[in-house]
């Protein structure tokens, strides 16, 4: 998200308002994305043990949590509280199927180090990329493309062990 304000004003020439508007709509709705991936993960997880009902009564319980955020965030925050209340629904979706999967799949939610090593490239790359965009005199489109190539490449050694895994 640190990347979109700045593409989205030199590539579409939004004015001030609009682009601040939608970058922080894209940021609420970022919070959501990691909870949105895995929920599409985690359901299928139930489904492959036949079991549909607990994803449909734990979406249902989300789809009344949404609608309560919704309504207290709207008032707040306008669109973007629409955003907000989507993301952190989704992610109490989330944490309630993995918890009631866990009870069936013992060892599941153990991540020895996983967590602290995506959390450390997570802020070398956001410090990367912020230097590259305050201090690097080029034009702002070629500082979001290498800018963001070179903190995603930077990304990776602290994901190895993940991507040694899946190749």
């Amino acid at each position: 998200s640190l990347l979109f304000g700045p593409l989205v004003e030199s590539m579409f020439g939004c004015n001030p308002d609009h682009s601040t508007l939608l970058f922080w709509l894209t940021r609420a709705y970022l919070l959501g994305l990691v909870g949105h991936s895995l929920l599409e993960v985690v359901s299928r997880a139930y489904y492959a043990r036949y079991n549909a009902k607990t994803p449909f009564f734990v979406t249902l319980l989300r789809a009344v949590i949404f609608i309560v955020l919704a309504l207290v965030f709207l008032k707040s925050f306008g669109v973007i509280g629409l955003a907000l209340a989507d993301s952190i629904s989704v992610t109490i979706e989330l944490v309630i199927l993995l918890v009631l999967l866990g009870r069936h799949m013992p060892g599941l939610l153990r991540m020895p180090d996983t967590l602290l090593r995506v959390a450390l490239g997570c802020i070398v790359s956001t410090l990367l990329m912020l230097v590259i965009l305050h201090f690097v005199p080029l034009p702002m489109l070629v500082l979001v493309i290498a800018g963001g190539a070179l903190s995603g490449l930077v990304y990776l050694p602290f994901i190895g062990k993940e991507l040694r895994v899946l190749v």
